[in-house]
């Protein structure tokens, strides 16, 4: 094989492997541009998702506190009605009424303060799994926006390593087609 053959020869080598080299190049960079899109898709679906977990969770909260405070205050009105009616009906309920009708007053008042430490002991239940639900929640968005802080980052990373790729391609290039033309220049 001649000089001039040679040259060619591996000329036209380093242009193909100057290509497969640009083309895998594209692949890399489109490739991790899906998968970074995919991870920041993924990412914010998940925070929105929390975002509503979160706001559900308060609404019924305060679904639950206002439960509560009503039948507190109709608890609290009974009392007072069952008080007014023993002041002013005494004399006669003591007079017309026997023992078991006191008892039977006796046993729904007692019903109702166990209705009102349940009812005040699920609040607290469910205060308490409330916080603990928030907490996690609120360490959750904090993962996912640490995620997504860092995965913008290494997207910045991939972009300026693919720049500088591209910029020693275009340099390998500029210098193959130089030593191209003094292998022509020296040939002739």
């Amino acid at each position: 094989m001649d000089s001039d053959t040679w040259n060619a020869y591996h000329i036209v080598s380093n242009r193909a492997r100057s290509v497969c080299y640009a083309t895998r190049q594209q692949q890399f960079r489109r490739q991790t541009e899906l998968t970074v899109n995919a991870l920041i898709s993924t990412a914010t679906n998940q925070l929105d998702a929390m975002e509503d977990l979160k706001e559900g969770q308060r609404e019924l909260r305060d679904m639950t506190a206002a439960s509560l405070d009503r039948l507190l205050e109709g608890h609290s009105a009974l009392q007072l009605q069952q008080g007014a009616l023993k002041e002013e009906n005494v004399s006669e309920q003591l007079k017309g009424q026997g023992t078991d009708v006191q008892e039977g007053h006796q046993a729904i008042l007692d019903d109702l303060a166990e209705v009102r430490g349940r009812a005040l002991e699920i609040y607290s239940k469910m205060e308490l799994n409330l916080n603990g639900v928030l907490q996690q929640q609120n360490t959750t968005v904090q993962f996912y926006s640490e995620l997504m802080r860092k995965l913008e980052r290494m997207n910045g990373t991939l972009g300026y390593m693919l720049t500088y790729l591209d910029s020693m391609q275009s340099r390998l290039e500029d210098r193959l087609q130089m030593i191209q033309g003094y292998l022509g220049w020296a040939g002739t």
